[in-house]
C-alpha cells in the first residue's frame, strides 16, 4: 500500500511539471508561429525618440532613501 501511495504522490508531483511545458492548446510550442515583421527604420527612430523621452522625464537629482520611514 505505500509504494501505491508514493506512486501515486510523485506522478501528482510530476503534472504541474509537465503541464508548464505546453501552452493552452496543449501544442507544446510557445514560440509564436506567426510571420516576423521587420520594424522600419522610421518606426525605430521614433520608439527610440519616446524611450530617451522616457528617460528623461525620470527625477534622478533626488537620492532615494529606503530607510526614511524607519527613523
Amino acid at each position: 500500500m505505500r509504494i501505491f501511495v508514493a506512486t501515486v504522490a510523485m506522478a501528482l508531483l510530476t503534472v504541474p511539471a509537465y503541464s508548464q511545458q505546453t501552452d493552452r492548446f496543449g501544442t507544446g510550442s510557445r514560440k509564436p508561429t506567426g510571420p516576423k515583421i521587420e520594424k522600419s527604420d522610421s518606426s525605430k527612430l521614433v520608439d527610440d525618440k519616446a524611450y530617451k523621452a522616457a528617460l528623461d522625464r525620470i527625477q534622478t537629482d533626488k537620492k532615494y532613501d529606503p530607510w526614511r520611514g524607519a527613523r
